[in-house]
């Protein structure tokens, strides 16, 4: 379902509730003649938040598919949702109940509930955005640290292939990648992010190499090593 069939959609619901609630009003009141200010103030309250309750769903609020913001902002939306509708059923039970004062409070109790839904709905998303970015945020600082373990680890399978005159080399290596497969992710640090890149390249140049040499492949290791210990030096 593209964009506009989806606000196709929405703006038939958006009517056809409005006019479900028109229907009804029509059958128990008949006409607006002789109404009572608090069947005047029943029918209206119905009609805003109708329309206060629709606003989430005409215009929804976007969050991430894969993170837990949009189960925490939904679910944050519903749960003050149904403080909303029960501020207003207590806003029309004291119009009808309370002689003294009754309408006024009902009209008070009944903006108070709308405005704090309507901040609500801009929380919400706030608080869902909030989540969305730091989620995001921590798999783009654990992709760096995956991709260098997935390279670790497709190396340590090519070094494997190697003769008896590697096996210092093989040894010296699987200890560093016990290393590397501890580093752990670091927010925001450009230092780290070099360091990071710097490791995945020298993997990819041993990788490459003609292993012609096991002193020549014990020097890119020891160099590797090098880095991997600055690295391991940052923390949170």
């Amino acid at each position: 379902m593209n964009k506009n069939t989806n606000i196709i959609f929405r703006t038939i619901l958006l009517l056809g509730g409005l006019a479900i609630i028109a229907a009804a009003f029509y059958l128990f009141e008949g006409s607006t003649e002789n109404l009572s200010d608090q069947h005047k103030f029943l029918w209206i309250s119905i009609v805003i938040s109708y329309l206060v309750l629709f606003l989430p769903l005409y215009f929804p609020p976007k969050f991430s598919e894969d993170t837990g913001g949009a189960f925490i902002g939904y679910g944050l939306l519903s749960l003050n949702a149904l403080f909303f509708i029960g501020g207003v059923v207590v806003s029309v039970v004291i119009s009808f109940c309370v002689e003294t004062y009754g309408m006024k409070i009902a009209v008070i109790l009944f903006l108070v509930s709308c405005l704090s839904f309507l901040a609500s709905i801009y929380l919400s998303a706030l608080t869902g955005s909030h989540i969305d970015s730091v989620q995001a945020k921590e798999k783009n600082l654990l992709s760096s640290i995956k991709d260098i373990k997935e390279q670790v680890k497709m190396l340590s399978v090519k070094m494997n292939t190697l003769g008896d005159d590697f096996n210092e080399c093989k040894n010296h290596y699987e200890k560093l990648s016990d290393k590397i497969l501890y580093i752990s992710p670091v927010d925001n640090n450009e230092n780290a992010a070099r360091l990071e890149k710097q490791i995945k390249d020298m993997l990819t140049e041993i990788a490459f190499s003609s292993f012609t040499s096991p002193d020549a492949l014990s020097k890119q290791i020891a160099g590797l090593e090098q880095i991997v210990d600055m690295r391991k030096t940052i923390l949170n």
